[in-house]
């Protein structure tokens, strides 16, 4: 490395005299910009060309034009200095990267390595990744002097490759889409301008591998949002824009789409030259400018004639595998699947969940088992609750249920960058999958209430809540455990049971099993399990069973109980607004505290007015206290005297 770089240290080092070797590089302050952390990195390439990449975001171009040369002497004098040609190469057409092996790497660094040592220290990389958080491909990019070569690595099923995302790829940053699922986004033309975008506190995104390759990556995730597109100054950047607009129209629902071009930008220029070029202007300034633009600009709308951009997702069905269903309790919960426990507050949902938990790490069979045989071998369980102390209710009732405690693992949070955190389904999915994945063999994920972790998603609007549940849904898949989630259900009472599950209908449409845990109407002490929706077979019978000293004591034999039936008596006996808010607020609290702010969302659902909630709560004498520090406390609600079964 010496000797190559001894080659142009008049040229180049001469004008660095702060430069330092740092391995098979150099580092130097960079002139381009006032650097006091020697940001500046300088390499050769495999054609003898010198390679500069200033970290803190300074171009090639002002770096080179800081120290005074041109690209051209960046490149040795004659091939005979490196043994190889100095003909430049030809920079790939946008959206078509260009061909390498198919050889595969074992992890997205050794494929980039490669390129490495193909074409020298790469200038940027930029990493995309899937729904559940995982890398799906990384693109990489270094600045020639003819230009710029950027150049994919993809994650495929066999391991990693040089070469393009499989279709449909996934939008760029599109974990951050998803989790500001309320917010407008900005499309830009390539990851860099969607970079800079982002520095200036706009929610930005981009499709992979050019403005060619629109239509291959998947935009569902704007489906209905507000999104404005950025396009670049020149002839490609409008046909992306226009392409963009046609691809968002036509998405279900369809997307609210601005085309907003950016003021002063020169001919080829984009946000990131816009960002550039006011350097000296507050972020929150030139949000505020763009966000004056954008609200000057009517919205797209479709063209009379124009054509949708709509092609099918098709698969062979010779090419599917014909799979059994498997299931962790027979007839009633299937593994690898979702499910849901539904019911009135103090009905003891979380009994029957806690109980399903004993007995699978127990090994001890199932209420409705015809012998031990039927037990299920011993397995893992995770929970999540954000009700219960797991100290003071949830132990306790795992002891008077005989579980073995040892394989039972609650997830209390997620910790990063912010700090700790409160589990989100939509932000955190692949913690719990990494703890899936750590604790093994793990036969059961019980999520107490369900509704607790769903983070922003609007719980009344479907596509939200299909998309969350929907990847709880595949992570029950790749994994073959039963993900069961507890809820509630709501007053109206005109509605059937399969649509009384608070919140959209999409729970109880995506769940493949829903039962009802529910009082006998004939004897308050006893409950019923019964079957509201089973799409793997035909319904089993209804069980019954009490709670007593903490545990579920099950009866003999099934019922013929129907899901309508045991609800239209529940609610037979109408009252006053302000005693059924009573009674609900009791019922919800029975057995102990709840979150402040699940119980007065809970209460809208209910069409409980806040007015009314806060006479509930003061006849009742509810007891409030704070838990926890900063971003982690959190405001409780219990009665005086808890009580009952929940």
């Amino acid at each position: 490395m010496r000797a190559r770089i001894s080659t142009i240290d008049s040229f180049i080092l001469s004008k660095l005299p702060d430069a330092k070797r740092k391995g098979k590089q150099w580092t130097a302050r960079c002139p381009a910009h006032d650097d006091r952390r020697a940001s500046l990195s300088i390499g050769v390439g495999d054609d003898g060309r010198v390679l500069v990449h200033c970290h803190a975001g300074c171009t090639p171009e002002a770096v080179v034009a800081a120290l005074g040369l041109k690209f051209a002497d960046l490149m040795p004098a004659n091939s005979e200095k490196t043994g190889r040609s100095t003909k430049p190469r030809p920079t790939p057409k946008a959206g078509r990267p260009k061909k390498e092996n198919r050889e595969v790497y074992a992890t997205a660094q050794d494929a980039i390595a490669e390129l490495e040592r193909r074409h020298g220290p790469r200038s940027r990389t930029w990493t995309y990744y899937d729904a559940n958080g995982n890398v799906a491909g990384v693109v990489v990019r270094w600045d020639a002097r003819t230009g710029k070569d950027i150049l994919p690595v993809s994650k495929t099923a066999e391991g990693w490759v040089i070469g393009g995302m499989a279709e449909p790829r996934p939008l760029y940053r599109l974990p951050e889409l998803l989790s500001r699922s309320r917010e407008r986004v900005y499309v830009c033309e390539g990851e860099k301008a969607a970079d800079a975008a982002a520095s200036i506190g706009l929610l930005a995104t981009c499709s992979a591998h050019g403005s060619q390759s629109a239509a291959k990556t998947d935009w569902q995730p704007l489906a209905g949002r507000d999104v404005v597109l950025l396009p670049d100054h020149d002839a490609a950047g409008e046909k992306y824009a226009a392409d963009a607009r046609h691809i968002l129209l036509n998405q279900d629902p369809p997307a609210k789409v601005r085309i907003v071009p950016l003021p002063g930008l020169a001919e080829h220029g984009d946000i990131f030259d816009f960002v550039e070029e006011h350097d000296t202007v507050e972020p929150e300034a030139l949000r505020t400018w763009i966000l004056d633009l954008v609200e000057k600009t009517e919205p797209e709308k479709k063209h009379d004639g124009e054509q949708t951009l709509i092609r099918p997702i098709f698969v062979r069905m010779e090419d599917v595998e014909a799979k059994p269903i498997h299931w962790l309790w027979q007839d009633r919960i299937p593994a690898a699947m979702l499910s849901l426990l539904v019911g009135i507050e103090g009905t003891g949902k979380t009994f029957v969940g806690l109980d399903m938990a004993a007995r699978i790490t127990a090994g001890r069979p199932w209420p409705d088992a015809q012998g031990p045989q039927d037990a299920p071998t011993p397995g893992n369980v995770i929970i999540l609750t954000s009700e219960d102390h797991l100290e003071f209710t949830i132990r306790p009732r795992l002891n008077a249920m005989q579980a073995d405690p040892a394989r039972i693992v609650a997830l209390k949070g997620v910790t990063g960058p912010a700090g700790d955190e409160f589990f989100d389904v939509l932000r955190h999915l692949p913690a719990l999958e990494t703890l899936t994945r750590n604790v093994g063999d793990v036969r059961l994920v019980l999520i107490d209430p369900l509704t607790a972790f769903l983070g922003a998603t609007d719980q009344n609007r479907n596509g939200e809540v299909r998309t969350a549940l929907a990847r709880l849904s595949d992570l029950a898949e790749r994994y073959g455990c039963a993900i069961v989630g507890i809820s509630h259900l709501s007053k109206d009472t005109g509605k059937q049971a399969i649509h009384r599950t608070i919140g959209s209908v999409a729970f109880s449409a995506t769940a493949r099993a829903v039962w009802l845990v529910s009082e006998d109407k004939q004897d308050s002490e006893r409950r019923l399990l019964v079957p509201v929706k089973m799409n793997l077979g035909p319904m089993a019978k209804s069980l019954a069973f009490r709670v007593k000293d903490m545990a579920v004591i099950w009866e003999a034999g099934q019922f013929d109980y129907a899901a309508d039936d045991v609800l239209t008596a529940l609610d037979a006996n109408q009252r006053t607004a302000i005693d059924e808010a009573v009674e609900w607020l009791r019922s919800l609290l029975a057995d102990g505290r709840m979150q402040s702010k699940e119980i007065r969302r809970l209460a809208r659902q209910e069409g409980i007015t806040a007015e009314t909630l806060k006479r509930a709560r003061s006849k009742l004498g509810v007891v409030a206290e704070k838990e926890g520090i900063g971003s982690m406390s959190v405001w409780y609600c219990s009665l005086p005297a808890a009580g009952g079964a929940k």
